[in-house]
């Protein structure tokens, strides 16, 4: 069975998760919103990708299922949780860990501020 015959529908999506007006971020790709799951009452993340934008960026169906198949087979605590993912005519939908506060590259520029006040030596070897 390949991937994108495990998707849900985005009914059977809203109907686990009660998506937030809340944006968590925006990408080439698509939009990431907050949302909580029905059953356990956790935040998660829900990734909606825009399926006209995928092919513009280089990115075809095949390469998102590959995606969608490791991270349905990956557990471990430095990668996000793939809750589930679902689809409907325009975009594929997918339920992700609840991450807060903020994005990488948030973490990597408050590192590096961190680091230029505590004279610690960054990543290409000098020193503040």
């Amino acid at each position: 069975m390949g991937a994108s015959q495990a998707m849900g529908s985005a009914s059977q999506m809203e109907e686990r998760y009660f998506l937030q007006k809340v944006k968590l971020g925006q990408g080439s790709f698509g939009t990431v919103y907050r949302a909580v799951d029905r059953k356990s009452e956790e935040l998660v993340a829900i990734k909606q990708l825009d399926k006209r934008a995928l092919p513009q960026r280089g990115i075809g169906r095949q390469q998102v299922n590959k995606e969608i198949a490791i991270l349905r087979t990956c557990a471990h605590v430095n990668v996000t949780e793939l809750h589930g993912a679902y689809e409907d005519a325009n975009c594929i939908y997918l339920a992700l860990e609840y991450c807060d506060g903020g994005d990488f590259a948030d973490k990597v520029k408050d590192r590096s501020t961190l680091g230029l006040t505590l004279g610690i030596p960054s990543v290409n070897g000098g020193s503040s």
